[in-house]
């Protein structure tokens, strides 16, 4: 299915889940946001990013642990 231009400024996507999967990711269109950098504030390129789960196969905190770890790879990209 061909996604239509304006369908890539959304900048939160809220994913639903479906079954069988027990868990997805939405990732929204990256826009320059305002960012603390030391002690100052930079123009940096940001993304929500959202986690939807199955709780009666995972609990929230494993959500709550994927998010922060995928930050940090994706702050650092060259690492990958």
């Amino acid at each position: 299915m061909a996604a239509c231009s304006r369908c890539f400024n959304a900048d939160s996507v809220f994913p639903l889940i479906y079954p069988p999967q027990v868990a997805i990711v939405g990732c929204g269109a990256a826009s320059p946001r305002p960012w603390a950098v030391g002690d100052a504030i930079a123009v940096r390129r940001m993304i929500n990013v959202t986690v939807a789960g199955d709780h009666r196969v995972s609990h929230g905190r494993h959500a709550g642990q994927l998010l922060p770890r995928l930050s940090e790879l994706l702050s650092h990209p060259e690492a990958l």
